[in-house]
């Protein structure tokens, strides 16, 4: 793993472990707890501009042991439980748990369980824009969505401006004060990966695609639509048989 690849999973991981350990108005921190180490991290990665290639050997094994630890955590079947239970509370209190309308019933998930879900996205498109999508993701069932940049903001190794948008995008109440202690935030995985975004031939965001597998091409929306609506119309080109569909404006 080199130090390059290493950075992304360790800014992102920590921030979907403190999502999920800060959530709950009220609820108090263990010492020791992931969110605390990512923490300081962001607070590291706030004023930091990385040159990746000019580092001292010994500092980039250092970051990648740190990386892994954090991977290694967040994969974790421990993790992985509080994550899904928390996942049920954010459904249960934005009123979406049995819902079966078109958006989230049926359609949206006939076929889907654990199908990873990549949500194609830039810091040009609207910081609301970017919060309706992470809002849709953690109370996503069936599915295992991401959120992809295409690269860092403001260029390759300037950590802190990415990590400060994702902070942004990811707490649950817009007015909360980054700066001045935790936030509820939004259990979602969020990654740079310049990689996915040719693969998956995106010229252009905000785009949605589902990764069928078993090098079938993907099925991608785009266009400002909402997450479930975007699966609903992905579920019903499947159904047709086509692979590929152009999206509307968002869904009334």
């Amino acid at each position: 793993m080199s130090l390059r690849r290493s950075f992304p999973v360790v800014v992102f991981t920590a921030v979907v472990g403190a999502a999920l350990l800060s959530a709950g108005a009220g609820n108090a921190e263990p010492s020791g707890s992931l969110h605390g180490s990512v923490k300081a991290l962001q607070q590291r990665a706030s004023g930091m501009d990385i040159d990746l290639a000019g580092r001292d050997p010994g500092m980039a094994r250092r970051a990648e042991t740190q990386a892994d630890r954090l991977v290694s955590h967040y994969r974790s079947p421990e993790f992985q439980r509080k994550l899904k239970q928390e996942q049920a509370r954010i459904r249960e209190i934005l009123g979406l748990e049995g819902r079966t309308d078109d958006a989230e019933g049926e359609d949206a998930r006939q076929g889907g369980f654990g199908r990873p879900v990549y949500v194609f996205v830039s810091s040009s498109v609207p910081l609301q824009t970017l919060r309706n999508y992470a809002a849709d993701m953690a109370a996503l069932e069936g599915y295992a969505p991401v959120m992809v940049f295409r690269g860092f903001v403001g260029g390759a190794g300037k950590i802190g401006p990415t990590a400060n948008l994702v902070g942004e995008i990811l707490k649950v109440d817009p007015g909360c004060d980054l700066s001045a202690g935790a936030c509820d935030a939004w259990p979602v995985s969020v990654t740079v990966d310049p990689e996915k975004f040719r693969k998956f031939g995106i010229d252009r965001v905000p785009a949605i695609a589902l990764d069928e597998g078993d090098g079938k091409d993907p099925l991608t929306v785009y266009g400002d639509a909402s997450l479930p609506y975007a699966l609903g119309l992905i579920a019903r080109e499947m159904q047709g048989g086509r692979k590929a569909v152009a999206a509307k404006k968002k869904a009334p």
